[in-house]
């Protein structure tokens, strides 16, 4: 497990394309998989679709995958550098009675 804020920056245009490209055939090979199983296996419905969240394909704030990506160590998932800016960051530095009030 990863203990720190990590920021994954790509700054070359064509390993952001190849990066891109990856993120989109994992997200719809485990879209493909959660259909398959949604009638027949719910448990397995939800398992794949915590791991596509907490993944680095896609931010678990907005839902984009073409962007550069920060892992929050607190709520161990990954976000968008927008998202992890706008909001995400703040909440980092709550104390856990200031979450739950915010629920």
């Amino acid at each position: 497990m990863m203990n720190k804020v990590k920021t994954i920056f790509i700054k070359n245009p064509q390993l952001r394309r190849i990066r891109k490209n990856l993120r989109d055939l994992i997200i719809a090979a485990v879209r493909q998989k959660m259909q398959a199983v949604m009638e027949s296996n719910w448990e397995q419905y939800q398992e794949l679709d915590q791991a596509l969240n907490k993944s680095i394909c896609r931010c678990a704030g907005c839902g984009c995958s073409d962007l550069d990506m920060t892992y929050s160590p607190r709520f161990k998932k990954w976000y968008c550098f927008i998202c992890y800016d706008r909001g995400i960051l703040q909440l980092e530095n709550l104390t856990e009675e200031e979450l739950i009030r915010l629920e």
